[in-house]
C-alpha cells in the first residue's frame, strides 16, 4: 500500500443548489422583490448547478496536510508544482457574505419562538426539520396562503440549511435560528460569510487524508472497489474558485464579467472530462495566485472589501511570523522525512520477502497434496485392479465354472500322424452321421426327452409362419415364464442371492458431482503467448439461434421481455424495418406488451455481444465483454451505434 499515492474517488456533495430554482419558481412577484433584498437574494440569479465532483476530488487530491487547523490561515493546495490559497478573502469574494462579529442584545438561546408558533403551530413541542420547511414550500395551498414575509422566512431558512450549509433534509433547524429569523433586519445583519466558512472549513480540511487509508485499503482488496466520501458546506464556493484560479477554465464556462456575487456569474459552455485536466491544470495554464476585488465590487456593499483588507493583513502578518519557523523546521523535516522513507522501504521490502516465502510455501503445499492425491488415486487403481484379478482366478477355481467346464472337456487324443483325418471326410464318416442316435434321443439334456414326445413330425406348408404373426403368439410371448425363472442359467440364480446395491464410490479424487476438474494441458494451452487458434461451437449463429428460441420458449407469460434473433439487426443494417418481430407474428410477442427487447448482435467471424434496447426512453445499452474504448473510434461499433439509434 503506497500512501503517497493518487486515485479517482466518488465525491457526494450534499448542498442542493436545484432548490434555489424551486424557491425562485415558487415565490411570487412580489415575494421574490421581497426576497432579493435580503442577504441571500442575489442568488435567486443562479441557473448553473453542476457541482461536477470529479473536478473536486482533482483539487482535493492536491491539498497540503494540515495539522494545526485554524479559521484564519487558508488551505493550501499544490497543483503542477504551484501554490494556491483558498481562505476568507476567496470565499468572500465568490459569495458576498458578510464576516465579521455579530452584536445584538437578543439572547437567542432562549425565549418563545414566534415563526415557529404562528408558520408551524403543529410542530409545538417537536423539533422542526429541513424537510418540513420543503414540503411547506411545495404545498401550494398553504404557502400561498402565508404572508409574504414568513413565506420569504421559510426560504431563507431553507436555502440557508440546504444550500449553503449543506445539511440534508431530515437534519433538524436549530431554535436560535427560528429566532434569528423572525427579525429579518437581524438576519441580514448576521455575519453569515463566518458561519458559512467555518462550516466549509471543517468538511473540507484533511477530506482526503481522512479517507485515504479506507480507500487504498478497498483498492487494494478488489479491483471493483469504488472509493467514496461525503462533502457538506457551502461547496460551490470552491468549485467557482478553482474556474476563478485558473484562466483556461473559459474554454468550458462562461463568466459573465460584474456580477456580483461571482459565484452566480459563471454558466457551462461545453462538458469538461477528466482527459482535459492537462488543459486545465497543465503548466502552460495561467493562474491567479490571489484573487482580487474588482473596481465594482469595492462600490458594492455585498462585498466587504474592509473586511477582506483586514483578512489579507492578517494573513501576511501570520505567514511572516510562521516563515521563521517553516525555515528551522525544513532541515528537520527533511531529515526524518529521508529516515521515514527508508524505514518504509525497509518494511516494505521484508514485507514482500514474508509475502514471496509464504507464497512459495503454499505452491509447496499444494503440489504436496496434488502428489499425496495422485499417490492414494494410483493405490486406489492398484487395488481395483488386483481385486478384479483375484476374481477372476476365483471364479475360474470356482465349482459352479468346474461344472460348467466339466461338460465342455475335449476328447483325449492319441499320438498319431494325422491318418485319422481321412476318416471325417471319407462317406463313411457321413453316413455314419445321419444314422446316428444321440444318447437321450435328438434333445442333449435327458429331461427334455420327456418333453419332446409329444412334438409332431415338422411339414413345412408356411402355414406356421402365421402363428408367429399373430396376437396370439404375442400375448403367449408376454405370459411365459422361462424354464429356469427369469434367470437363464439356473447356477446364476444362486449366484445371485448375495449380489449387493450397486452403491457409487465418491471417495475417490475428482468425485464433487458440482465441479468439473482441468488437467494441466488446458493451463498450458491458455499460456500460450498471443492469440489462442480456437473456435467454440456455440458462438456459430444456429446455435445462437436455438438459444433464443429456447429463451422464449420457457419464457414466463408475465414476463416483462423480448428477444429476437441475430437477423434482426442484420436487417436493419440493410435498411429494412423487420416489424415481424415487434408486431407478434414471429414470436406471438407484442412489444408494446413488454418494457425491454435484447437483441443478440454479432460482428461478423470476431465477436458476439447484447444490445438491450428500453422501450420507453429509447435507451439501447450494450453488454460486451471484450475491449473497450473511450471514445469510440471503431466504425463497425460506430455504424452500429448511429443504425439503432436511427431506426430503433
Amino acid at each position: 500500500m503506497v500512501w503517497g499515492r493518487e486515485y479517482e474517488a466518488k465525491v457526494i456533495v450534499r448542498s442542493k443548489l436545484n432548490y434555489l430554482s424551486l424557491i425562485r419558481d415558487k415565490l411570487n412577484e412580489k415575494r421574490r422583490i421581497l426576497f432579493r433584498t435580503s442577504c441571500f437574494g442575489g442568488w435567486l440569479d443562479l441557473f448553473f448547478f453542476d457541482h461536477e465532483p470529479h473536478l473536486l476530488d482533482y483539487i482535493f487530491q492536491k491539498q497540503g496536510y494540515v495539522d494545526d487547523e485554524h479559521y484564519d490561515m487558508p488551505l493550501i493546495y499544490t497543483v503542477d508544482g504551484r501554490k494556491l490559497h483558498f481562505g476568507r478573502p476567496e470565499f468572500s469574494l465568490i459569495t458576498g457574505f458578510h464576516f465579521g462579529k455579530w452584536v445584538s442584545s437578543q439572547d437567542l438561546s432562549k425565549g418563545d419562538i414566534k415563526f415557529k408558533t404562528r408558520v408551524f403551530p403543529n410542530k409545538m413541542g417537536i423539533k422542526l426539520s429541513n424537510l418540513d420547511l420543503l414540503g411547506l414550500v411545495e404545498d401550494e395551498e398553504l404557502f400561498s396562503k402565508m404572508s409574504d414575509e414568513d413565506a420569504v422566512r421559510v426560504c431563507l431558512l431553507l436555502a440557508l440549511e440546504v444550500n449553503f450549509m449543506g445539511q440534508l433534509l431530515a437534519d433538524h433547524v436549530d431554535d436560535k435560528l427560528l429566532r434569528l429569523v423572525e427579525d429579518l433586519d437581524a438576519w441580514n445583519k448576521f455575519p453569515w460569510g463566518e458561519h458559512i466558512w467555518r462550516q466549509l472549513y471543517n468538511q473540507i480540511l484533511n477530506v482526503v487524508d481522512r479517507h485515504k487509508w479506507q480507500h487504498l485499503k478497498g483498492l487494494e482488496g478488489s479491483p471493483k472497489f469504488v472509493p467514496t466520501y461525503t462533502i457538506g458546506g457551502f461547496v460551490w464556493a470552491f468549485k467557482i474558485w478553482i474556474l476563478e484560479s485558473f484562466e483556461t477554465s473559459n474554454r468550458w464556462w462562461n463568466k459573465l464579467e460584474d456580477v456580483i456575487p461571482r459565484g452566480v456569474a459563471w454558466s457551462k459552455k461545453g462538458v469538461f472530462t477528466r482527459s482535459d485536466y492537462g488543459l486545465l491544470f497543465g503548466k502552460d495554464s495561467k493562474i491567479n495566485l490571489d484573487l482580487k476585488p474588482t473596481v465594482a465590487e469595492q462600490k458594492s456593499d455585498s462585498v466587504h472589501t474592509s473586511d477582506l483588507i483586514t483578512e489579507i493583513n492578517l494573513k501576511d502578518s501570520v505567514i511572516q511570523k510562521l516563515n521563521t519557523r517553516v525555515y528551522k523546521l525544513e532541515s528537520i523535516i527533511q531529515e526524518y522525512l529521508l529516515e521515514d522513507e527508508l524505514s518504509l522501504r525497509k518494511q516494505q521490502e521484508e514485507k514482500w520477502i514474508m509475502e514471496e516465502q509464504k507464497r512459495m510455501e503454499k505452491v509447496f503445499q499444494n503440489a504436496l497434496i496434488e502428489e499425496t492425491k495422485w499417490r492414494l488415486e494410483r493405490e486406489e487403481q492398484l487395488k481395483i485392479a488386483r481385486d478384479k484379478k483375484n476374481k477372476f482366478f476365483g471364479f475360474y477355481n470356482s465349482e459352479h465354472w468346474k461344472r460348467a467346464n466339466a461338460g465342455m472337456q475335449a476328447d483325449k487324443r492319441s499320438k498319431k500322424d494325422g491318418a485319422e483325418y481321412k476318416y471325417y471326410w471319407s462317406d463313411e464318416f457321413i453316413k455314419a452321421v445321419k444314422n446316428r442316435t444321440p444318447l437321450f434321443g435328438w434333445c442333449r439334456q435327458p429331461d427334455m426327452s420327456h418333453e419332446l414326445k409329444h412334438v409332431q413330425p415338422w411339414v413345412e406348408d408356411g402355414a406356421e409362419y402365421k402363428y408367429y404373426w399373430s396376437d396370439e403368439f404375442i400375448k403367449a410371448v408376454k405370459n411365459r415364464t422361462p424354464l429356469f425363472g427369469w434367470c437363464r442359467q439356473p447356477d446364476m440364480s444362486h449366484e445371485l442371492k448375495h449380489v449387493q446395491p450397486w452403491v457409487e464410490n465418491l471417495s475417490r479424487w475428482n468425485s464433487d458431482i458440482d465441479k468439473v476438474k482441468f488437467s494441466a494441458e488446458y493451463d498450458e494451452f491458455l499460456g500460450k503467448p498471443g492469440p489462442l487458434r480456437c473456435t467454440f461451437p456455440w458462438s456459430k449463429e444456429p446455435h445462437i439461434e436455438l438459444w433464443v428460441e429456447y429463451m422464449l420458449h420457457f419464457r414466463p407469460a408475465e414476463a416483462d421481455w423480448a428477444m429476437v434473433t441475430a437477423y434482426f439487426v442484420q436487417l436493419l443494417l440493410q435498411d429494412s424495418i423487420p416489424v415481424w418481430y415487434a408486431n407478434g407474428d414471429k414470436y406471438k410477442i407484442h412489444w408494446a406488451d413488454v418494457e425491454q427487447v435484447f437483441m443478440p448482435i454479432n460482428e461478423k467471424d470476431k465477436h458476439w455481444f447484447v444490445a438491450h434496447l428500453h422501450i420507453k426512453t429509447g435507451v439501447v445499452t450494450f453488454y460486451d465483454s471484450g475491449v473497450k474504448h473511450e471514445p469510440e473510434w471503431r466504425p463497425w461499433y460506430l455504424n452500429m451505434r448511429a443504425y439503432l439509434q436511427v431506426k430503433l
